[in-house]
């Protein structure tokens, strides 16, 4: 009797550009699971059709992306305390009979601090611009951690929102808004803002925060990853800082999600993180050519 193939994807609009199919495949393909996994279309009005038809035709993994992480979880079966927290699902798993949700977008990026920042999270300082979906993920993540956190956002209520929800989530949490009048230094800056992205923004423009304020961190990481190598990037390596990659991050939460997939059946195995960040490097440059 054939082996059933079990089925798995990134499910959000557009997803045509998404880099998860390769990383994930890559991984499937090295440990020998009889999965695959592709992209496909999701509008927000399809939603809870889809999530039935995905179930019926034996998907089992699923990532989530705009436009759909922060409305999925009224769908799931069940969702945990960091997607409760965030009101934000990246990540699902169809397990006793439903759809259930977890948010690896904080801890990806802490992972990816830790292993190619040299970052000792405890007691460490972070500047995090931005007060998105993704920005709120990391504060979270970084809170948890111990970390102090100062937030950086144009809109000043965001940003206040956003200091809120941590606050009233983790007991003793050091997080604040950033006085413009602080001049001390940061263990890590990370940007969670889109600023940087593509190619039509150079110079300063392309900067979330100054010169002065990127001078007084020691590690930066840059969540966006296309450019691979950002003008903040840049800046920072030429200030002597210790720069981690937005494909990083994306790397290491898709770890996560094979860890929320599998559950007891994987753990962690370096290989896996530098095996999806060659095939993902791979697919940039075939698209590239």
């Amino acid at each position: 009797m054939k082996e059933q193939i079990i089925r798995a994807a990134v499910i959000g609009s557009p997803v045509a550009h998404s880099l998860s199919p390769a990383i994930h495949n890559a991984v499937f393909a090295d440990t020998g699971r009889k999965w695959t996994y592709e992209a496909v279309e999701v509008q927000k009005d399809s939603l809870p059709s889809v999530l039935q038809r995905l179930a019926n035709e034996n998907f089992r993994a699923l990532s989530v992306t705009m436009p759909l992480k922060e409305v999925i979880g009224a769908q799931l079966a069940r969702t945990d305390d960091v997607a409760t927290t965030l009101a934000a699902v990246n990540c699902v798993t169809h397990r006793d009979g439903g759809w259930h949700g977890t948010n690896t977008d904080g801890d990806g990026c802490i992972n990816a601090l830790t292993f190619h920042g040299n970052l000792s999270c405890e007691g460490s300082r972070m500047l995090l611009t931005g007060a998105g979906g993704t920005a709120r993920a990391i504060a979270l993540a970084a809170a948890r951690h111990g970390m102090t956190v100062r937030v950086l956002n144009r809109t000043l209520k965001r940003a206040e929102n956003l200091v809120d929800m941590v606050r009233a989530r983790v007991r003793d949490a050091d997080i604040a808004k950033l006085d413009p009048r602080e001049k001390g230094s940061f263990d890590v800056l990370v940007n969670a803002t889109s600023v940087g992205m593509g190619s039509a923004v150079n110079g300063d423009d392309a900067l979330p925060v100054s010169r002065d304020v990127i001078g007084r961190c020691k590690v930066v990481l840059d969540a966006v990853y296309q450019p691979l190598e950002t003008q903040l990037l840049r800046c920072a390596a030429d200030n002597g800082a210790v720069v981690v990659d937005g494909l990083w991050m994306l790397v290491h939460q898709a770890v996560l999600q094979h860890h929320w997939w599998f559950g007891h059946e994987t753990s962690f195995r370096v290989p896996d993180h530098v095996v999806m960040r060659s095939a993902a490097e791979r697919e940039l440059e075939r698209r590239r050519q």
